[in-house]
């Protein structure tokens, strides 16, 4: 008798230790539990003044681009299903010949109203014959667009105007504000005036609120970029100040009991700003998670310490306190949790390439792709474009075609083998470990117009590692291999399957704080157009 009651109690036990093993499991990959972590930046670069808009269970992000900013451009759009890994998606709205904007696109926010999606932006264009700023509308079906101009610009107060901001109160009336810019003005003051239901006639005076008046702003020229959330029956408007491209580009905000005003600036000013290792945090909008848990300020920051107009995402926690304050937890560089209520990527697994469509729960795409598995079945078909990842380019350049896992493993080897089916000249193609544009380790061959050769590098911020294997056969078959342990990555190569792997004769020592690895194909010093099949990516974990 006592025997059987032991044999119940073990296996109760087991049955305990199964669920709690499985749904540990289920904890991790849903957001639940304490493995995945986020770290600023995140993987969108070269953008700016970026909004997030949740639709159907995606977010969709918006931004400045230097890609869009130019004569010709428009606005881009991103998506995303936990705030933290960002796909691009294309173009949203495209200029052309008969749109007033000409240049200057700036600025995109985008609300859903009444079954259509409405984007607000700045655009640079005449009147009068006379170059000037001005805020326009445009309206699509899609939050992927394509918007068209609804009209543009929207309104003429007969001074420049950007960074227009449409906030709809509980009662679903629309209050846009925006900034008179530096341009026309002494200085860039924010103002708000109200919408019609039909977002296409001003229903009001305009109404000043802000300008430069506080002692981190009042040597600058700027209030801009304002953004509106309605907490506790009161009215927080974020704003950012000092010039843009400077490392003293931060976020304050002012509170009100109206949506019009008057704002009252808070004296804890300025909420976000520069660190030692962050410069000119600013421009934000704030999301809240699906499952209404958090706040997140999204903002950018900038690609140098010494202040730059070339910037990339990030988000941060953001709390409201008692006391009807602000507090941002950032800005941040080091790895925090990932947003509540958002699913986490699965953790790094093999992949055969043989469904029919990457699984984006598993694989993050960073840039833009060009990516294939119906060309060739069983493989995945990159075809190569321009990236700056190596060489840094000041030009509309970001990175393309990077296929990366999470990796939660200690130690772990990972490999590939991919088909030369064309090659330009300059193009790399191989394995990389990417946290973001400044932390990678990549392992690839390059194609050089003679021999090719295999390079095994790390980017730690400044400080570049680079090995080379020269004496390599021209073949169309490469075989690589990447290994880590604690610290030390081993780089394998070969060039066919009855070949040994050949171990490079040193290895490289780095810490990086949030895994990914995968793999790349793209071009530097080509237009692009080489074309890789890669037939497999398998992951084993090293006990």
């Amino acid at each position: 008798m006592v025997g059987k009651k032991i044999k119940k109690c073990i296996f109760i036990v087991l049955i305990m230790g199964i669920i709690l093993m499985f749904s540990g499991r289920i904890n991790s990959i849903y957001g639940i539990g304490q493995g995945a972590k986020y770290k600023n930046p995140l993987n969108v670069y070269k953008i700016a003044d970026p909004f997030i808009l949740f639709y159907k269970g995606k977010y969709y992000l918006y931004a400045t681009s230097e890609k869009g900013a130019t004569t010709g451009g428009g606005f881009e759009v991103w998506t995303s299903n936990n705030l933290i890994d960002w796909k691009y998606e294309g173009w949203v709205y495209k200029s052309d010949e008969n749109s007033w904007g000409k240049d200057s696109f700036w600025a995109p926010e985008v609300i859903y109203k009444d079954g259509r999606f409405y984007l607000f932006y700045s655009a640079g264009g005449y009147i009068n014959n006379r170059k000037t700023l001005r805020i326009c509308l445009a309206v699509s079906d899609s939050p992927l667009g394509p918007f068209k101009d609804l009209r543009a610009p929207l309104f003429d107060f007969g001074y420049a105007t950007i960074d227009a901001h449409p906030f709809v109160d509980d009662d679903g009336n629309v209050s846009l504000y925006f900034s008179r810019d530096v341009s026309e003005n002494p200085t860039s003051d924010i103002y708000v005036v109200r919408l019609s239901n039909d977002l296409l006639e001003t229903v009001s005076e305009s109404k000043f609120l802000l300008k430069p008046s506080q002692s981190w702003e009042i040597s600058s020229r700027w209030n801009e970029g304002p953004f509106v959330v309605k907490h506790n029956k009161k009215y927080y408007l974020f704003y950012s100040a000092n010039f843009f491209a400077s490392p003293e580009y931060s976020v304050g905000y002012a509170v009100s009991n109206s949506p019009i005003g008057p704002f009252e600036k808070a004296k804890e000013n300025p909420i976000l700003k520069k660190t030692d290792y962050i410069s000119g945090p600013g421009h934000n909008s704030v999301i809240k998670t699906q499952d209404g848990k958090e706040y997140f300020i999204v903002y950018h920051t900038q690609m140098g310490k010494k202040g730059t107009h070339l910037r990339q995402l990030a988000i941060d926690r953001l709390i409201f306190t008692n006391d009807g304050k602000i507090k941002v937890l950032g800005p941040t560089h080091m790895p925090q949790p990932y947003p509540s209520g958002v699913l986490k990527p699965k953790p790094a697994s093999s992949d055969d390439f043989s469904n029919k469509f990457l699984d984006l729960q598993k694989w993050t795409i960073t840039g833009e792709s060009t990516y294939s598995l119906a060309k060739r079945p069983g493989y995945l078909r990159i075809e190569t474009m321009v990236s700056d990842i190596l060489n840094f380019l000041i030009l509309p350049f970001s990175l393309t075609n990077i296929y990366t896992q999470y990796v939660y493993d200690e130690n772990f080897e990972v490999s590939t083998q991919f088909d030369i089916i064309s090659e330009e000249i300059g193009d790399r193609v191989g394995l990389i470990v990417f946290e973001n544009y400044n932390n990678y380790l990549e392992f690839v061959r390059v194609s050089t117009g003679g021999k090719p050769i295999l390079e095994f590098i790390v980017k730690n911020n400044e400080k570049i590692e680079k090995i080379a294997v020269k004496d390599i056969p021209n073949s169309s078959l490469c075989y690589l291999k990447l290994q880590k342990n604690g610290k030390t990555w081993n780089a394998f190569y070969k060039f066919s399957e009855k070949e040994n792997w050949k171990k490079f004769n040193k290895a490289i020592e780095n810490q990086f704080d949030v895994l990914k690895v995968g793999i790349t194909a793209y071009s530097t010093y080509s237009i692009g157009g080489s074309i890789y099949d890669f037939n497999y990516f398998p992951y084993r974990k090293i006990e």
